[in-house]
């Protein structure tokens, strides 16, 4: 007698299943994430003014002004510098700390991302979705970033996902906690965080005539709960520092960075739309798809109102940076959760209908992981054993595609390439960023001179000094001396003791020679250009352009 399986069963062992698939995927993610931050030693783009104020702020005991080189800095308000305050505490003062922060709002996005899905999707896309966001290149990039960027992301997920939630249930409740996640974004980067999933849900209510929604005591009550949990720090900044300083913050860091000349970037205005596409690389191809699928269903009176409310809010945000004298390519990263969403929905979609879209991309990509591939083996210094690891590895994934595909599964074959990315951004963790270290020769003296004597004078020299010193402040724990030219270089040596200078070989070696009082401790080759992949293929996996570091020391 055959004994059948309820269909109940099937359900659960399926659904437990997926779970797995899911721990498995975050657990691998945060791993990539943590190794990548803890290897890259060298801080990138604005981070420093994050963990610089944060350690000024611990060491004065001041917790409600944000200091850099001890002076008020208004930049941003002040979540970001407490929460990584909270990590150098635990944690200690150093690179990874200062980017835990990050790491834990990402995990937070994809948390609020899986439970949102599986409230209202089909629960087979969650894997596709956590992929896409943690694979594409910006937003990978900056969960490992000491930033405000990525809490921010993190609570316009929230928010626009509730206010989401409120049209679609009606219930208050969703509006109220929105209302929090809205004043710790604005805690996080300012008027932002509520102005533009705001004027995106206005939007959205006016297209869909839902106005009706909105009630005077939801406002009273937001407004009650954002004054609560966002004013109290701004009261205290003024009481301590003046108006002064909450006119910076409001006219210069948001109205002046939007409509001034003074953070001008010059740039076209298509470039917001093209950083778009590029953040979210390689996924980033499915939005034309994702877009004209919804555009065909609207012109059959049938659009997907979650879809409508995601691309205005996308749309929102595009629409309002294109038009800002400021453009930064980062600025769309609060959409890369939601468009992953839409992304995986699109993804899901060509492999039930076996759509010819879905296996151009997954022949593309595979070829994009071998590029990759082919990245990591020219770096050079790499053991031969490591060499054959990656070339077995890449072609066992290469044909484990070819066959998914032969066998119509273009989900496994997502999900799989997904899984290399973060296999290749592993390598690179591990194998190439401490190799690209060795070429950050800056660091590693400023650890040479905090093991032979803690607080001694530094001098940086010449064209070195806008790349290297603030790194040098973080790591010596000492403001280091800028010296411009020849006489700033002689005023330095005659008036410090055991002191120590740092420049480039090319415009310090010569000098050197007119001081009888210097020794050349070191010169190292350090690298002179952004290392993206173009460079590397061009180079053959060349760090450096024969430029030169050198260490200097006063003799005694």
């Amino acid at each position: 007698m055959t004994t059948k399986v309820k269909p109940e069963n099937n359900l659960v062992k399926g659904n437990i299943s997926l779970t797995l698939i899911n721990l498995i995927i975050l657990t691998v993610i945060i791993i990539t994430q943590l190794t990548l931050a803890y290897n890259l030693q060298k801080f990138s783009r604005a981070e420093i003014f994050f963990a610089q104020c944060a350690k000024e702020m611990i060491a004065q005991a001041n917790f409600i002004t944000p200091l850099f080189h001890n002076h008020p800095f208004f930049d941003k308000p002040i979540l970001t510098y407490w929460l990584i305050i909270l990590s150098f505490k635990q944690f200690g003062i150093n690179h990874l700390s200062a980017r835990i922060p990050s790491i834990l709002a990402a995990l937070t996005t994809n948390l609020v991302l899986i439970f949102f899905s599986l409230k209202n999707f089909d629960r087979k896309i969650i894997p596709i979705i956590i992929m896409v966001l943690n694979t594409a290149f910006m937003y990978l990039s900056f969960t490992v970033s000491c930033m405000s960027d990525m809490l921010l992301t993190a609570f316009d997920t929230i928010s626009v996902l509730l206010l989401y939630q409120f049209v679609d249930t009606k219930s208050a409740k969703y509006l109220y906690l929105t209302a929090v996640s809205m004043s710790l974004a604005f805690l996080v980067k300012g008027p932002v965080g509520i102005v533009l999933p705001g004027i995106s849900l206005l939007i959205y209510l006016f297209l869909t005539n839902k106005f009706k929604l909105l009630k005077p005591v939801y406002f009273l009550i937001g407004l009650i709960i954002f004054l609560l949990i966002s004013m109290p720090w701004f009261v205290f900044v003024y009481l301590k520092c003046g108006l002064p300083a909450i006119k910076y913050f409001f006219f210069h860091e948001n109205v002046t960075r939007y409509l001034g000349s003074t953070y001008d970037t010059h740039r076209p205005i298509w470039y917001m739309l093209s950083s778009l596409m590029l953040g979210l690389a390689p996924w980033s191809y499915f939005i034309p798809i994702a877009l004209y699928n919804f555009a065909q269903n609207w012109l059959k009176n049938k659009p997907d109102k979650f879809e409508l409310y995601i691309w205005v809010y996308v749309t929102t945000l595009l629409l309002f940076f294109t038009f800002s004298h400021g453009k930064i390519d980062y600025y769309m990263l609060p959409t890369y959760p939601v468009l992953a969403l839409l992304i995986g929905k699109t993804m899901n979609e060509s492999s039930k209908n076996n759509a010819l879209y879905g296996y151009v991309f997954a022949s593309l990509l595979n070829v994009i992981c071998l590029g990759f591939t082919y990245i990591t083996l020219i770096i050079p210094k790499f053991n031969n054993s490591l060499n054959l690891y990656l070339i077995a590895i890449s072609v066992m994934i290469f044909l484990g595609n070819i066959f998914l595909l032969f066998r119509k599964k273009l989900n496994a074959t997502y999900i799989l390439n997904g899984f290399y990315l973060i296999y290749l951004t592993l390598v690179f963790a591990n194998y190439i960023l401490p190799n690209i270290n060795k070429f950050q020769p800056a660091i590693i003296y400023a650890k040479d001179i905090i093991k032979k004597q803690q607080n001694s004078p530094i001098g940086i020299y010449g064209s070195i000094q806008n790349k290297w010193f603030d790194e040098l402040t973080f790591t010596t724990n000492t403001e280091p001396i800028s010296l411009n030219n020849e006489t700033d270089l002689k005023n330095f040596i005659n008036s410090t003791q055991n002191s120590y200078i740092i420049g480039s070989k090319d415009e310090l070696f010569k000098l050197t020679q007119n001081f009888k009082n210097l020794q050349i401790l070191k010169i190292m080759p350090t690298v002179s250009h952004s290392l993206n992949p173009g460079f590397l293929f061009k180079n053959q996996g060349k760090l450096t352009n024969g430029q030169e570091l050198m260490l200097i020391q006063k003799k005694p």
